[in-house]
Formats: structure tokens, C-alpha cells, sequence
């Protein structure tokens, strides 16, 4: 495993990242946004080895509420990704199933038995 790295889910996500900036400081990068202006994913590096993710709300959410936070795995291998993910699965669900995405990696976002929903992701060569 290489890092674990909060991602806070908030709804009007764009308005609110300014606000955490102004908390925390450091700089806003990579905002990819979706055809609807919502932000899929943003990132406020506070020093080099200190980010948060940020991201709007999506359906695959379901009920969880504003405010929570998703914990990202970035894995080494496609191989610790797949285990992780049919081991967090298992008694628990999935919220995004494991698929290669648009930025170049493989990623899934499934809930574990006691609740936690786990980000993970694993970008290919």
C-alpha cells in the first residue's frame, strides 16, 4: 500500500473549497469537474505529504450524508487493488464497481461491513 488519503465528500463542493483553503492553506490542484460543473474530485495540498481529496456528492453515495469522509487507498499493484477489494466487499457492498477509468487507473469504491467506504484505486502503466 502506498497511502491512505481523506477524501471529504460536501455538497456545493466548489463554493466550500475556498473555505478550507482559507483554514488550511496551500494550494487547490487537479479539479476535474463533471459535464454539470460538479466537482468530481479535488485536491488541497497543504504540504507536500499533507492533502486532502474533496468531491461532490454522487448517487453511488446513497445515504450517506454531507461531511463524510471516504478513505482513498492508492495501491502498488493491480494485484494488492483486487484483494483489497474482494476483502472489503466481502460482508459489506459496492458503491462503484472495480473498472478502468478515464484518468488511467483502476478504481472502485466499496463499503466494508462496519460501514467505512473505501476509495481504491490503482493507476495502469
Amino acid at each position: 500500500m502506498k497511502k491512505i488519503t481523506p477524501d471529504i465528500m460536501l455538497d456545493d463542493c466548489a463554493k466550500k473549497l475556498e473555505y478550507y483553503q482559507k483554514v488550511f492553506g496551500g494550494e487547490l490542484k487537479n479539479i476535474r469537474k463533471t459535464p454539470s460543473e460538479e466537482i468530481m474530485h479535488a485536491e488541497l495540498h497543504i504540504k507536500p505529504d499533507l492533502v486532502l481529496y474533496f468531491h461532490d456528492k454522487f448517487s453511488y453515495a446513497g445515504d450517506v450524508v454531507y461531511g463524510s469522509v471516504v478513505l482513498v487507498i492508492e495501491t502498488e499493484t493491480e494485484a494488492e487493488l483486487n484483494w483489497m477489494y474482494n476483502a472489503l466487499k466481502e460482508d459489506g457492498g459496492v458503491r462503484y464497481e472495480l473498472q478502468k477509468t478515464d484518468w488511467g487507473a483502476l478504481h472502485a469504491v466499496v463499503e466494508d461491513k462496519h460501514s467505512v467506504i473505501w476509495s481504491l484505486n490503482y493507476m495502469l502503466a
